[in-house]
This record gives C-alpha cells, structure tokens and sequence, in this order.
C-alpha cells in the first residue's frame, strides 16, 4: 500500500506524481578514491537500545554472533584514481550552528535527520512509497561499527524493498523466508506500480552534451544540472518501487550551503553490476534552488548512486570487478553481509541565503522491482560551502 505522510508542518499536495526535494552534505577535506574514500573505518560502538515499533527498528540481537565476523581481512577497495579536494575557507559572516539533537525521544524521520528539532532549522515534509520502505533505526547496523548514527541515536532507512529488512542478519533473513536465496536476499517488490517519469520535478533530461551547471549557471532550471541521471536512465526502463523523502525550506540568512550523510547497499552486488545492464537501482537527491536544479550526490566521474555504476568501498563476494575471496566485515552482520556498500559518505551543495529551496532523498527500482538496495539518511545542516555538488567521505 502507498503512504503519504506528513511531519512537522502542513502536508504537501503530491497528487499523482511528487514535487522534488533534495538534501546536501557537508564537504570533507580529505583524500578522495573516486566516489569513496580509501580504506574508512571506525572503531567499536555501542548499539542503542529498545524495541521495533511502528516506522522504527532497532539493532537485532542472537543470531549477529552466529553470521557476521568483524575480524579478518580488510574488504577490497578500488584502485581507482585518487582526488583531492581543496579546503575553501567560508565567507566571514557565514556561521553555521550545531543544533542539539532530538532523536532519542521518538522515530519522527526529520527528527533522526536533525531537523524540526526545539530551536533548530525548521522544515516542511512528507514521505511518499509503501509504507515498508521507509523506517527509522536506532542504533548501530551490523558488527563493524561503522553504520552507527552521524548524529544523535538514529537515522532513516529508505529502501526499493522492506526497509526493516536491511538491519537484519542473513540468518534472521533465511529464517523468515527460506526461499529467499543469499545472492538474492533480499529482494522485495512492493508494488507493481510503474512510472515512466519520475515525479517532477526531477527532470532525467541532460542541461546540455558538454556543461553543467557549474561551468554555465544560465543552464540552472533546465533540466538536471549533474548531467548524471540520463544515462543509468535511458539504459532501463521505467521505475519500480519508488520511495521518497521530501521537504520544503527557508534558507537561513547567513548560509549558502547544506549537507547531508548517507550510505548506499545493494543486493544488485555482485549479480547484477553489469555497467551496460537495464536492471538497476538508483538513489538520488534532487535539489531546487536557484543556485542549482538536479541531482547533488554523484561521484567524481559524474556517475549516479546506482548499483550498475557506484564505486562501491566494500563489496562481500568475488566479482569481475573484485578477485576471491574479496570478503568485507565491514557489511558483516546485516543483510548486505554477501553483497555491496559505501560507507558513510557527505554530500554539499550550493543554495541562496533566504531562498525558498525543495530536496528530495529518493530511491527506485529501474526496469524491475526485485533486488532491494536502500540508503541510509543522516546529518543534515545548513552550511557555509557555497560550492558546486561534491559527494566525498565523511571527516
């Protein structure tokens, strides 16, 4: 069943097809592999407590010691090309503000983004998909340490699948559905509802063969400005199991930048990562601003957050992009133990100081509905960058 639900101010009219809304990170100054940064880890982190209810899930217990191991061999990285990504001092008048955090007292999704908190930045919400694809989560995901909260004690869990099924173990996974195959699980369809456009007002469409936005502004509002989506696009067909998250806000007066944390998994990994495959999973997230229409979280090769094109940092099962035995604890412990993730990466992006922006986090299925990948959400501030879209490794 589809849900439209409202949080923290009045209810956006979606009608048939959702208006967008994006969401942006804060840009680490750090030595860049690719999308993903070299070799992240973190160390041991305790789990929060208390039960599954309703839209929120809480890290499982038992059956972890039984299917994960956080010892042993580091995962595979690419040996791709390295960036580095300059510090740029922000303008004097710009200071942003650490808000205090409101998520331990209840699973509101703005909440556990660090929004809509008691004197904090305000703003206007909803969420549209099947009410499974969405869940908040308290604690810290597998065994590694990793995937705990970026600030305060959740985050949200947006998935073309059930989203509850991403914090559990293979085990738990197998013993809930013993048809569900490990290279295959899990692998949900939700709805056999079909969209051939993606609701506006994301636009796939390129703003031009040769610029973005970054190298010629007047582009801005033509189209996606990222020139990212229109190939993983065109190479399906249609969506399946689109899930978002989208909110309205008032830039405050003295920031021209936001961020936002997240952390992308698929199960398309290792099976379907065919570069030139139609079978994909994508994540996007969709600003409008004056500064900038279009997707903000892409790598540095201008590639989409896609199962057939992300620079996955940790991948769990030999592939032709990763030799035997090719083996990641850092996925050790939930349902990506076996398949593909980042870590947790930061995403910036430009916007007008007082200006009325929309962001949509969304996810999607493109030409079928099986295979789930999810993202996990977090983090999110007004900042001082000003900068062009970067998507980089938190710290």
């Amino acid at each position: 069943m589809v849900g439209v639900r409202k949080w923290g101010g009045r209810r956006q009219e979606l009608g048939g097809a959702p208006r967008a809304i994006v969401s942006i990170a804060l840009l680490a100054a750090c030595e860049v592999r690719a999308l993903i940064g070299s070799n992240y880890t973190a160390g041991d982190l305790d789990s929060g407590n208390g039960s599954a209810a309703g839209s929120e899930t809480s890290p499982s217990t038992g059956a972890i010691g039984e299917t994960s191991d956080s010892g042993g061999a580091m995962s595979s990285h690419s040996d791709g090309p390295i960036y580095d990504v300059s510090v740029v001092d922000a303008p004097g008048a710009c200071q942003p503000i650490m808000w205090p955090s409101c998520d331990q007292f209840d699973a509101d999704p703005w909440h556990a983004l660090g929004l809509n908190c008691p004197g904090g930045p305000v703003v206007e919400g909803s969420y549209q998909g099947d009410d499974a694809a969405m869940v908040v989560y308290r604690g810290t995901m597998g065994v590694s340490g990793i995937y705990t909260p970026r600030e305060g004690e959740r985050f949200v869990i947006l998935s073309s699948g059930e989203a509850a099924k991403l914090p559990r173990t293979p085990a738990q996974l197998q013993a809930d559905d013993p048809e569900c195959l490990p290279l295959a699980c899990p692998s949900t369809q939700l709805s056999t509802e079909f969209l051939a456009t993606l609701p506006p007002p994301i636009q796939v469409r390129r703003v031009s063969e040769t610029d973005t936005c970054e190298t010629e502004p007047d582009l801005i509002g033509t189209g996606d400005c990222s020139n990212s989506l229109w190939t993983q696009w065109t190479a399906g067909n249609g969506a399946y199991d689109y899930a978002e998250l989208r909110m309205e806000a008032k830039v405050p007066p003295n920031m021209d930048g936001l961020s936002y944390d997240f952390a992308f998994f698929s199960v398309e990994y290792p099976l379907f990562v065919d570069h030139a495959s139609p079978y994909n999973d994508m994540y996007l997230a969709w600003l409008e601003s004056e500064s900038w229409t279009g997707n903000i979280s892409f790598d540095e090769e201008g590639s989409p957050i896609a199962a057939t094109s992300v620079l996955f940092d940790y991948r769990d099962a030999p592939s032709d992009e990763c030799p035997a035995p090719c083996e990641a604890p850092e996925l050790h412990g939930f349902a990506m133990q076996g398949h593909g993730g980042t870590q947790w990466l930061t995403t910036t992006a430009p916007v007008v100081r007082g200006e009325q922006i929309e962001l949509v986090f969304a996810i999607l299925d493109v030409t079928d509905g099986i295979y789930d990948s999810a993202v996990i959400l977090d983090h999110f501030q007004w900042t001082c960058s000003g900068l062009p879209p970067a998507t980089v490794p938190v710290g």
